[in-house]
């Protein structure tokens, strides 16, 4: 047996188990070794501490807590720790999968810059395991270009790998489990300067939310080709900046923006309030397929979009419109007045204020006189400049009040696309999170729509009392999968307004709502 760090040599064996092979790379703690477990001669990737860091509790317990954390993990979008243990001179070791491939920050020193498409289904994947990660209790803490992998497949496609959990926050269940302390005290910030999230900066508690922060910066720099307020030689510097001001207008290399939809969504994923940021990796994830459904080239017109897909219905407004797209007033479907705030309306300011204003389209054919009835016509959102706060209050209010009407009449569903860009505008609106929760649970997406439900009422207690949101969740009861999520939000988030509902529920509901709302019930003390 060999001891640990710099002067590990192809051929040794360690811990009588694995045989190095050659070195993949090092770091300020240690070493990674391409070897093979010597019983199943199977290829492994092998990371050693350096050998002078073997009596450093920290470090070692860094490591440790990156063994425990991702074993906890069962993701393909996060990578595979196999074995852990100690030389005898009480060097650590971690053993995990063997990828091929490279870093995402390799791949930009490359590339600079990934096409949109390409950055936001990377993107995707990364939230895919983070969502995993979350829903386990870990939070990375850590995530940077270095520490995503992209897995390269014969058939060129990428699978990507989060990297890294040595300094993962652990919550609930996997805390207690992980027998390991913080590794932090009250206070002090933990993390990469140039991708930590505002509360990792001032030590204040963190949540999933910060992984939302730092992979919102990591998007922002596939597409723009460095972070927000970068500063290479003062990345303290880049930090405080990023706790006092706003983002900088995306705009790539050669000095083009990206689109309006994906800006937005930087920005949400950025917001330096977590309760006003992207409220979990499930819904950024679920943001970045409507972009990618307006992405794909239209398909056929008898083609039928996959199960998976959000369909977009006619005269949806997109969110990815071109800027230069000439207003069009559709005849007899606005009041005079509406029709001149509509005339002299522009789009979006993005600097440190976002103001955006509409123009009216239309899309959907006028019905014959004697079948005529009073249709709100979707409001498209453009990207020019507007000057009258006014103007953007009438036009958002209008597509609001014309969505509250459609999911009144459940086709919520069918409306999912123009919800999801109306509230990436208003953000902070109790009623554009209220409807598009609402919309996920017509479409039977419970998580998605707790997400939503839940920062709505963050936003305005009394939704609580609401009683289309309260049978929306009622309804979530009868899952067979999460009724778990309907009941944690009737009991914890709703409370006592809950109770009629839930006693009728429990007389007069399927039997698996008037089990469920009945523990409901007991839960609240109100059987």
């Amino acid at each position: 047996m060999v001891a640990g760090g710099s002067h590990i040599q192809p051929g040794d064996l360690i811990d009588e188990r694995y045989r190095i092979v050659e070195e993949l790379g090092h770091g300020g703690m240690g070493m990674v070794f391409k070897a093979e477990h010597v019983g199943i001669k199977r290829p492994v990737a092998l990371k050693l501490l350096h050998r002078e860091l073997r009596d450093q509790a920290v470090v070692n317990e860094r490591l440790m807590r990156e063994a425990f954390a991702t074993g906890r993990l069962d993701h393909p979008n996060c990578v595979s720790i196999t074995d852990s243990g100690q030389l005898q001179d009480g060097t650590t070791y971690l053993v995990m999968e063997l990828l091929k491939g490279q870093s995402l920050g390799d791949e930009l020193d490359e590339r600079g810059t990934l096409p949109i498409a390409e950055a936001l289904e990377i993107t995707k994947q990364i939230l895919h395991g983070l969502a995993h990660a979350h829903g386990v209790g870990v939070v990375h803490r850590d995530l940077k270009p270095d520490n995503i992998f992209l897995v390269r497949h014969d058939d060129s496609e990428v699978l990507v790998k989060i990297l890294d959990f040595g300094i993962a926050k652990l919550l609930g269940d996997a805390r207690e489990q992980g027998g390991t302390s913080d590794l932090t005290e009250a206070g002090m910030a933990i993390g990469s300067p140039t991708y930590m999230s505002p509360e990792q900066a001032t030590g204040e508690e963190i949540d999933g939310r910060t992984d939302i922060y730092s992979v919102s910066l990591v998007l922002y720099e596939m597409l723009v080709g460095k972070p927000p307020f970068y500063e290479p030689e003062d990345k303290l510097l880049s930090l405080q900046r990023r706790l006092k001001e706003d983002p900088p207008v995306m705009k790539t290399p050669s000095g083009t923006g990206v689109p309006v939809g994906v800006e937005l969504l930087v920005r949400e994923g950025l917001a330096r309030d977590k309760g006003r940021r992207i409220a979990s990796a499930q819904i950024f994830a679920s943001r970045i397929d409507a972009l990618l459904v307006e992405l794909r080239p239209p398909a056929s017109s008898d083609a039928l979009p996959r199960q998976d897909e959000t369909p977009i219905v006619a005269g949806a407004p997109g969110l990815l419109e071109s800027a230069q797209a000439p207003p069009r007033v559709p005849a007899a479907t606005l009041s005079a007045k509406q029709k001149r705030l509509m005339a002299i309306a522009g789009s979006l300011l993005i600097l440190i204020i976002i103001v955006v204003a509409a123009v009216v389209s239309g899309g959907k054919p006028h019905k014959p006189a004697e079948e005529a009835t009073m249709v709100m016509e979707p409001v498209q959102l453009d990207d020019r400049i507007t000057e009258d706060p006014q103007v953007l209050a009438a036009a958002l209010e209008l597509e609001l009040e014309r969505l509250r009407e459609e999911i009144a009449n459940e086709r919520g569903p069918e409306n999912l696309v123009a919800l999801q860009r109306l509230q990436s505008l208003w953000p902070g609106n109790a009623q554009t999170n209220y409807l598009l929760g609402l919309a996920y649970m017509q479409k039977l997406y419970w998580q998605d729509g707790f997400g939503y439900l839940r920062k709505s009422i963050e936003l305005d207690k009394g939704l609580r009392e609401d009683p289309a949101l309260i049978k929306a969740a009622l309804r979530s009861l009868s899952s067979r999968s999460k009724p778990g999520l309907g009941l944690s939000f009737l009991v914890d988030v709703v409370g006592k307004p809950a109770i009629p509902y839930l006693r009728e529920t429990a007389k007069s509901g399927s039997k698996r709502q008037r089990d469920n709302a009945a523990k409901a019930l007991r839960q609240l003390g109100a059987e």
